[in-house]
């Protein structure tokens, strides 16, 4: 898995989403952890085709358990909009 543009506060969230695909799907994997243009938690993941929309269930479900974690140190945080949208916590504004 690859981290992109985020810090280590969502590595274990990421772990935990990892474990509940290959659950799922025993080779699928998540290739990239990372925000979109606007700043937005977003998972990459690689599944088979039979089991897809299971998986893409998942991945919307923590991308959203994303956006109430701090993405630097993984404490609860909210959503700041600003030039770019970032999760943080009080302490990592």
């Amino acid at each position: 898995m690859t981290a992109v543009g985020v810090g280590v506060g969502w590595i274990p969230l990421s772990e935990e989403l990892e474990a509940e695909l290959r659950r799922l799907d025993p080779p699928g994997e998540l290739l990239e952890v990372g925000i979109d243009a606007s700043g937005l938690p977003r998972f990459r993941v690689r599944l088979d085709p039979a089991v897809k929309a299971q998986g893409r269930q998942l991945v919307h479900l923590y991308e959203s358990r994303a956006l109430v974690l701090c993405e630097l140190c993984g404490s609860a945080g909210k959503v700041h909009a600003g030039v770019i949208v970032t999760t943080r916590c009080d302490h990592c504004v």
